[in-house]
């Protein structure tokens, strides 16, 4: 594990992460006392927008910038999936075709009142156990805000059974607008980004796990990110980084 250093660039911390082998960047963070969304999912986005994440357009752009992995998951056609770290819902609601599917997150409230077909159980994310039934395990955007998410990933390695799939997303802090933005990146502007990882570094800490990768992705392109004005935005390093390709990335691994 590497520190935060305010003093260096992001490129230099993700280059300490290369020269040391550690898995991540350490960053310090100050807890939420509230729920993540909000008790009615209302939020404020870098740029100053106020949005609705339970307004149908606000769903509609999350699915659409989920397809890809949702399109993964029902290519395999499991009986079993595990969404840790499930937000809102909206993965397992677009996986109807999966007979057992089960949320896990600190707060389950908004997702309990979407649907009554999916076991949605509160619990702290980074310690639950019980993952050993499921034949797919999603983490899609979790282990940033874990404080250790490494023993995360070996404990769900361990308990995970054989052939069985985990999906993980998170920011890449080594990406083009990392380097371009630096401390204005827009994935550091959330304060509960504690752990902070490059595509090498995850890709490290899974094969070293154990894990061995069946695919990839870097979701952009394809998804409602992808228009004119934030492309424009990259000419402006005064205001916070937009989206961009490689801002984000998933890695698909198979316990063998």
């Amino acid at each position: 594990m590497t520190n935060f250093d305010n003093k260096k660039t992001l490129r230099e911390l993700m280059q300490e992460l290369l020269l040391t082998g550690d898995y991540f960047v350490k960053r310090e963070i100050q807890k939420q006392e509230t729920s993540y969304w909000g008790d009615e999912a209302i939020v404020n986005d870098p740029d100053g927008n106020i949005r609705n994440l339970l307004s149908k357009d606000e769903i509609d752009k999350r699915v659409q910038n989920y397809e890809y992995i949702i399109k993964f998951v029902q290519d395999l056609s499991p009986e079993s999936v595990l969404d840790l770290g499930c937000g809102l819902g909206d993965m397992l609601l677009n996986l109807d075709g999966v007979k057992f599917r089960t949320g896990v997150d600190s707060d389950v409230k908004l997702a309990q009142k979407r649907s009554n077909k999916i076991s949605w159980i509160e619990s702290d994310v980074e310690f639950f156990e019980k993952v050993s039934n499921y034949e797919v395990i999603i983490c899609h955007h979790v282990i940033e805000h874990l404080d250790d998410p490494v023993n995360f990933i070996k404990r769900i390695y361990l308990a995970m059974k054989k052939d069985s799939v985990l999906i993980v997303g998170t920011p890449d802090f080594d990406c083009g607008a990392a380097r371009l933005f630096d401390k204005k990146f827009r994935m550091l502007d959330d304060p509960t980004h504690q752990s902070l990882f490059s595509l090498d570094s995850l890709t490290r800490l899974l094969r070293d796990t154990g894990f061995i990768l069946i695919d990839s992705d870097y979701p952009f392109f394809e998804t409602n990110y992808f228009n004119q004005e934030n492309l424009m935005k990259l000419f402006n390093k005064d205001d916070y980084s937009p989206a961009f390709y490689g801002n984000w990335f998933t890695l698909f691994a198979k316990k063998k």
